[in-house]
């Protein structure tokens, strides 16, 4: 794991593995997959050494280069893997087939399937320091260090968000999610 500075956001770089194919960053930068390629998750892997992180959907990956482009393959049928233009992205996230990604200005951007308005009720400013893509929800974690989610709700996973300014870190599940509070306290 590393941390990458950019503007107000710092990135923590960790490997994703979901899905159906795996991921590894551990090659100098470079990206080596592999599993079940029948949408390209592994065929369309791109070539270079220049990637700082990773995230994986349910059939598409992401991918993000060090100078903040992001490129994405796999299975694009709801318009996950078309990317956003610019070269200002601090992090990414894919949830099953949505994306998402964190701005250098510390705002958010998604794209992709919005069923479940996991892409249209992304919330606006730039407060935000973490995202992380769940199947059909997503959250972000604030500079206030509190927690904002949205999208599919049928087990709770947006309406049941816990309050407070204590969190430092956010994971999101198929259809759950978790936050790690600042004493390690859940």
């Amino acid at each position: 794991m590393r941390q990458i500075q950019m503007g107000v956001v710092t990135a923590v770089v960790v490997c994703a593995l979901a899905g159906f194919a795996g991921i590894d960053t551990a090659d100098a930068g470079s990206i080596t997959s592999w599993g079940r390629n029948n949408y390209g998750q592994v065929s369309g892997t791109p070539l270079g050494n220049d990637f700082i992180a990773i995230a994986d959907g349910f059939d598409h990956s992401l991918a993000l280069t060090s100078d903040g482009s992001i490129e994405a393959w796999g299975r694009n049928n709801y318009g996950q893997c078309t990317t956003p233009t610019g070269s200002d992205f601090a992090a990414i996230a894919a949830g099953d087939n949505h994306s998402l990604a964190l701005i250098s200005d510390g705002s958010i951007v998604s794209w992709g399937r919005n069923d479940k308005n996991q892409v249209g009720h992304t919330p606006s400013g730039n407060n935000f320091t973490a995202i992380a893509g769940g199947g059909y929800h997503s959250l972000a974690l604030t500079s206030a260090g509190s927690l904002v989610s949205w999208g599919c709700n049928y087990n709770g996973q947006c309406s049941n968000t816990p309050t407070g300014n204590d969190f430092i870190a956010i994971a999101a599940g198929s259809s759950y999610s978790l936050a790690l509070r600042s004493d390690g306290s859940d």
